[in-house]
């Protein structure tokens, strides 16, 4: 991916990790990464490690103080490498237990394999309502997967001065589709 970048950007990124326990599934590619601006001071920060899904975190320093970002993906139920839900609520919760401390503005994004547009789905109505006992509001409100599903998402703290402008692109060389921020 560093060699692919574009002239006046850097790339950050964590590969996917096999499993050490699991010898019968091999994977290759995958994994997580952010890509910015290069003239923006940016750095790694080193997150705890966790069962159910893969974190990666960046801070960039803007002249009107920092921002954090976190770059979470989970695995579907029907992947070899995914937890049990209930597994992945428990890890989720410390980690924003983590997210939500941090001393500036802060926002999740990722592929977390729910599909948060279905009000029947038990597993979104769980997952929505951690979000909401931590004061956390989740802004994507269309289909990002080929399926009509909205399962790559963007949250932010409640009372957050962002106000992340979402946008689209339907077309992809994946089943998911391409959200760019802003």
């Amino acid at each position: 991916i560093r060699d692919i970048t574009p002239p006046g950007f850097q790339f950050f990124g964590q590969p996917r990790q096999s499993p050490s326990n699991n010898t019968t599934h091999c994977t290759s590619g995958g994994g997580l990464g952010f890509l910015f601006r290069d003239h923006l001071k940016t750095y790694l920060d080193t997150t705890p490690s966790y069962s159910s899904f893969e974190s990666l975190a960046l801070t960039s320093k803007l002249p009107s103080g920092s921002i954090t970002f976190f770059n979470v993906y989970r695995p579907p139920d029907s992947s070899a490498y995914s937890a049990p839900f209930s597994s992945f609520l428990s890890d989720f919760s410390a980690f924003l237990s983590l997210a939500t401390t941090t001393p500036h503005e802060f926002l999740i994004t990722g592929d977390f394999n729910i599909h948060v547009n279905d009000p029947t789905d038990t597993h979104a109505a769980q997952f929505l309502n951690l979000l909401a006992a931590h004061s956390l509001q989740q802004h994507v409100t269309f289909p990002t997967h080929i399926l009509n599903n909205t399962l790559d998402l963007v949250i932010t703290p409640s009372q957050s001065t962002l106000h992340p402008a979402i946008t689209c692109l339907p077309t992809s060389p994946s089943d998911h589709f391409l959200l760019l921020t802003c």
